[in-house]
């Protein structure tokens, strides 16, 4: 149970996890007062809550870029739907919202491995 509350932990205490996070809450506010045609399906709906749970978890080594590559593909299959009309345009705050914290979670772990990539280097060239 520690390693677990380690990684929520590193997702939230990153600066830019804090920002997201407090993003999120807002545009849920935001999308809750909404007053549209028709509601979003079901997908747009899984597709931001994979984008949060790749918010907590962008740091777990193999789970953490899954997560962050499913948020980001099921947003892009949702935006599809929408644009070819099979869904509803309500569904368009969710899908923004999933390709947001699925992008942000897939660069913080992109920079997490540059970072420990060049310490790697540098502590065997003796720089």
């Amino acid at each position: 149970m520690q390693p677990l509350f380690l990684y929520v932990a590193a997702g939230l205490g990153s600066c830019v996890g804090l920002v997201l996070l407090m993003y999120n809450v807002v545009a849920a506010v935001l999308f809750m007062r909404e007053e549209g045609d028709g509601v979003s399906s079901g997908l747009a709906k899984a597709a931001w809550a994979t984008g949060v749970f790749a918010l907590f978890t962008w740091a777990v080594p193999c789970v953490g870029l899954l997560v962050a590559l499913t948020a980001v593909v099921l947003g892009r299959v949702e935006r599809g739907r929408i644009y070819r009309d099979e869904s509803s345009l309500a569904g368009a705050t969710p899908v923004r919202m999933a390709s947001v914290n699925g992008g942000v979670a897939l660069a913080m772990q992109v920079f997490a491995f540059l970072g420990a990539a060049v310490d790697i280097v540098m502590s065997n060239t003796g720089g």
